[in-house]
């Protein structure tokens, strides 16, 4: 009996391990024209005077360093089991197949990150019992997230050569699992509301802002 329970800890580890799933990881490719940001910035002129907004646009090829030889990547974490903070993502500068290290001045780490955020996520349509086989096949997600500045999120666009920090908000997440039922995310629609602090860092003002980030990911040939 005494040994018996003795085990007891390492079959409950084990049990707790295997009923535990890790989160899906998966890169999804975004392309510049599927990133739309709007921002409402303070007129010219206004020292005196802070009434008004001015409207501005970017698309992704503005939130890019390098944007002749990087291309912007949407990393999402997704695990359907977990009952909280069941999903993470960021969107990353990439060049070619890896991170690209937009503030080189960190040492060992590449800091690659623009936006970040996490939140919860739904399956859209109830299921009902135990999921087996392909019940979730190419099922639709919807749920929210915050929003986040990532590690180099704070260097220059190139439109306006502004810094973009600070970030807080919300993001409204829709998007489609993979057609072979497991669970992974193979499209991301965000719709982010939220604030953000431009310009010279000695002297910030806050805007609002709105962006839409589609991500898909593409089928290999």
């Amino acid at each position: 009996m005494k040994r018996f329970f003795a085990l007891c800890p390492l079959i409950f580890l084990a049990w707790a391990t295997s009923s535990h799933a890790e989160f899906i990881t998966m890169e999804l490719p975004v392309d510049n024209k599927d990133v739309d940001i709007v921002y409402y910035d303070l007129p010219k002129n206004s020292d005196d005077n802070f009434t008004g907004r001015d409207k501005k646009k970017l698309d992704g090829k503005d939130l890019l360093k390098d944007p002749k030889n990087n291309h912007l990547e949407l990393v999402v974490n997704y695990d359907r089991l977990k009952t909280a903070d069941n999903i993470t993502w960021t969107l990353e500068e990439w060049e070619g197949p890896s991170h690209y290290d937009r503030d080189p001045t960190t040492e060992l780490v590449a800091e690659s990150e623009i936006f970040k955020g996490n939140g919860r996520l739904f399956i859209k349509k109830r299921l009902h019992g135990t999921i087996q086989g392909d019940d979730l096949k190419n099922k639709k997600v919807l749920g929210t997230t915050n929003f986040e500045a990532g590690n180099a999120a704070l260097l220059p666009f190139q439109a306006d050569t502004i810094s973009l920090g600070g970030h807080q908000g919300s993001v409204s997440v829709t998007g489609k699992l993979d057609s072979a039922g497991e669970a992974k995310i193979v499209q991301f629609k965000g719709d982010v509301t939220g604030t953000a602090f431009i310009g010279d860092p000695a002297a910030n003002h806050q805007v609002t802002l709105t962006i839409k980030i589609k991500a898909k990911l593409k089928k290999s040939l």
